[in-house]
């Protein structure tokens, strides 16, 4: 099976990296002592594709490439020097595959609260499945947030509840794109897993599911604005359960319009 990953390393800065405008990589300061390797199969598209990279990244995930004000991060030294380098890749058997051309970007600067986003195409012409979320709706950037916020306050109550088959069902579509059809993976066992992990969360005292009232969640616009990603302000998914020794389980939900209706389409 044919894998496109990134492989990405960054110090004294937070980055992100995006295909096809879809983060698949948020790095936060001191998070990336060695590389990291992202396979990125769910979202690569026939045709020409786009990788961006932004360094020195504005800690609110909404506003991610848009300079800001205020002391810098813990863990990045202002003004020191910051560096990353993300080269994307395709393999099979964990063997580079000889007709793709990497794709490589790398900066290096000093730390500072100014975003900068470097973007270089790439061409895939045999990347085969129609994932949904190319299908989905171009949304209204002015009422995209308030619009998702309601389906994102339904999947809460549906963890709150302890209703695991109807999580499954409206994860369902998700779970068969991100593994049997991306990677040639059964869905099966990592429907079970996480299944398992959420029932753990569910009926233990030890965890709290976190609320996500509009102040305390982030929803912003990506993949061409087509989805709506849907995080904390510290840029954790939005669906995340927090235990006494404040370990996190989270569930990470992009939403879209298909067909008409409001579906996790990542």
């Amino acid at each position: 099976m044919r894998r496109y990953v990134i492989r990405l390393q960054a110090a004294n800065m937070r980055c992100e990296v995006r295909i096809n405008d879809i983060p698949v990589a948020l790095v936060a300061p001191g998070e990336s002592a060695g590389p990291i390797d992202v396979p990125v199969n769910e979202f690569v598209i026939p045709g020409s594709n786009v990788m961006a990279v932004t360094a020195n990244a504005n800690p609110l995930p909404s506003r991610v490439r848009e300079p800001w004000a205020g002391p810098a991060e813990s863990g990045v030294q202002a003004g020191a020097p910051a560096r990353l380098t993300a080269r994307l890749f395709a393999e099979e058997g964990h063997k580079p595959v000889g007709w793709f051309t990497p794709v490589d970007i790398a900066w290096a600067g000093p730390a500072a609260p100014n975003p900068v986003t470097q973007e270089k195409a790439f061409n895939v012409g045999d990347s085969s499945h129609a994932w949904g979320w190319t299908r989905a709706a171009v949304l209204n950037p002015a009422t995209a947030a308030a619009d998702a916020h309601p389906i994102l306050v339904h999947l809460h109550r549906l963890l709150q509840a302890g209703d695991i088959g109807g999580l499954a069902t409206v994860l369902q579509a998700k779970l068969q794109e991100v593994t049997a059809d991306a990677y040639d993976i059964a869905a099966g066992p990592m429907a079970n897993a996480l299944r398992q992990q959420l029932q753990a969360c569910m009926q233990s005292p030890e965890w709290t599911l976190l609320p996500v009232d509009r102040p305390q969640v982030d929803l912003r616009l990506v993949a061409g604005r087509r989805l709506v990603e849907c995080l904390r302000p510290n840029g954790t998914p939005a669906l995340t359960y927090v235990s006494q020794d404040e370990e996190e389980f989270s569930l990470p939900v992009m939403l879209g319009v298909l067909d008409g209706r409001w579906a996790v389409l990542r």
